[in-house]
């Protein structure tokens, strides 16, 4: 019994595209791959963001699950000046989010998320 019950953990497991929750990095770290992090830093233009580095699917699959809340889809985003995607998303509590979508080298992409309230943008 014990045996089965492992084996159905590491079968439900194994399915996961990304960890649940957000871990904390330094500057000096490797990013994890399929988990959202932040990076502690003194520097203020990390304040705020979150990211997700992952396979360039396994991210796309991520970021539709967080723009199907919003009705939009990944064909939906616009270009910034250098070719990667973004969203701009309204909370509907006083809360925005840009959302950025990079390719990245060798098939993965990331994701960078920064929330602000109106008076930050």
């Amino acid at each position: 019994m014990k045996n089965f019950i492992i084996s159905i953990l590491l079968l439900i497991g194994s399915q996961s595209h990304a960890q649940v929750g957000v871990i904390t990095i330094t500057t000096e770290d490797f990013i994890p791959n399929a988990q959202w992090y932040v990076v502690k830093s003194d520097d203020p233009d990390w304040d705020n963001h979150v990211s997700f580095y992952a396979e360039v699917e396994v991210t796309k699959s991520v970021l539709q699950d967080i723009l199907d809340d919003f009705d939009l889809k990944f064909k939906d985003g616009d270009p910034d000046e250098e070719g990667s995607l973004y969203w701009y998303l309204d909370n509907g509590n006083g809360y925005y989010s840009n959302v950025m979508f990079y390719l990245e080298e060798e098939g993965t992409a990331s994701l960078d998320i920064l929330t602000f309230t109106e008076e930050e943008d």
